[in-house]
């Protein structure tokens, strides 16, 4: 059986964040989603994702001190 591709989806603002994963996984994509740059540092400490969509201007971790 194939994995499904695993996506973590960060921004701050959470409505987009929702809206982003829905679509994915409506696709058939496993999607995570993280509401700061601290709580995606965490997240991807934890587990592997094979893709990161963020936010560029987030505050404390923007998207640049994320990647």
């Amino acid at each position: 059986m194939i994995e499904p591709v695993r996506v973590l989806i960060v921004d701050d603002d959470r409505w987009m964040t929702k809206t982003l994963a829905d679509i994915l996984r409506a696709n058939g994509y496993h999607a995570e989603e993280a509401y700061s740059g601290d709580q995606a540092l965490q997240m991807v400490s934890e587990r592997a994702f094979n893709c990161v969509f963020t936010d560029i201007k987030m505050p404390r971790v923007n998207g640049i001190d994320l990647y």
